[in-house]
């Protein structure tokens, strides 16, 4: 029964791995969004300097734009990874509830069995008092008969 519960832990242990990695690539999204948020006011800040000035420098915007194009494409990974880990997630969960089910089947049958060879033990042990009882109940009948009758002769 023990080893079982430390299986049904384990296959718990294993399959939330997958919802600490989702959380994790979530949380990378969102550091990728903020830092994409300030290259965009960075390069707008950098435009209105160089308009100021009537000195656009294409190649500054250009890097600007690749920055923020490579964070983009970063995030669309990550979200993509996401989405896998979703599906595994979704499939550990129905493993995770077939687990549970065959563990809570497996645990009911040999609760029901234990139960059984106790109920069988007790039957056997009150069979054997019965015939206990009934064979000293004979005795004392049969020893009576005879108190009985050497009192009437």
């Amino acid at each position: 029964m023990i080893e079982k519960i430390r299986k049904a832990m384990g296959i718990v242990g294993d399959k939330s791995k997958n919802i600490t990695d989702s959380t994790k690539l979530k949380l990378d999204i969102s550091t990728h969004r903020k830092k994409m948020q300030d290259m965009y006011i960075e390069l707008a800040k950098s435009v209105c300097e160089m308009y100021g000035n009537s000195n656009i420098d294409e190649e500054v915007i250009s890097k600007y734009v690749e920055e923020i194009n490579e964070i983009e494409s970063l995030i669309k990974l990550k979200t993509e990874q996401i989405d896998e880990k979703k599906s595994e997630i979704k499939e550990d969960l129905k493993d995770m509830g077939d687990s549970a089910k065959t563990f809570i089947k497996d645990t009911a049958d040999d609760a029901k069995d234990f139960f059984d060879k106790q109920k069988n033990n007790l039957t056997e042990k009150l069979e054997k008092n019965k015939n206990e009882e009934t064979e000293a109940e004979t005795e004392d009948v049969v020893e009576n008969e005879v108190v009985e009758e050497e009192k009437a002769e």
